[in-house]
């Protein structure tokens, strides 16, 4: 007599199956944060040194940026010449960043949200602080930002109106 395997078995490797392969996948993603993780603080570190050559390097080459005053800035050497300006008007400042989640949209796509500090001299009434969305994507090998949107939260009296 031919004998059916016992249901729970088979559900019992079918689970088995489904675990291993979100353990696989969660220590995947770990190696892959941390490498994006170190992009960030490369981008950190070029940003203080005023190194706009670095921080173009960062950058995927169809990259695209979008600027607290919402100037829409598109290709990797677009945003150089900007950060080059930039650095060149307002010298010496420092950025802090600060992570609040990651969302893997794919194995080689990942979005960033987060808090964006700037300390030193700015503008006249220039934001210091604000929000932050990225989104990085693994292109032959490398993680490089494909987008980047700074935002400053609006003030309650300009949602009133």
């Amino acid at each position: 007599m031919k004998r059916t395997p016992f249901p729970g078995a088979v559900f019992a490797l079918l689970l088995l199956n489904v675990v291993s392969a979100w353990a696989d996948k969660q220590k995947e993603q770990s190696t892959e944060g941390k490498a994006i993780d170190a992009l960030v603080e490369n981008w950190v570190a070029a940003h203080d040194k005023g190194d706009a050559q670095a921080l173009g390097k960062l950058y995927a080459a169809d990259a695209d940026f979008v600027g607290i005053d919402g100037t829409v800035i598109k290709g990797r050497d677009v945003i150089v010449a900007m950060y080059t300006n930039v650095f060149a008007q307002l010298q010496g400042n420092k950025a802090k960043v600060s992570l609040t989640s990651r969302r893997w949209l794919a194995p080689n796509i990942v979005i960033d949200d987060g808090t964006w500090k700037v300390i030193g001299v700015l503008p006249k009434g220039a934001p210091t602080s604000g929000r932050y969305t990225t989104i990085f994507r693994k292109q032959n090998g490398q993680w490089q930002i494909l987008c980047g949107r700074t935002m400053v939260p609006a003030t309650q009296t300009a949602l009133d109106n």
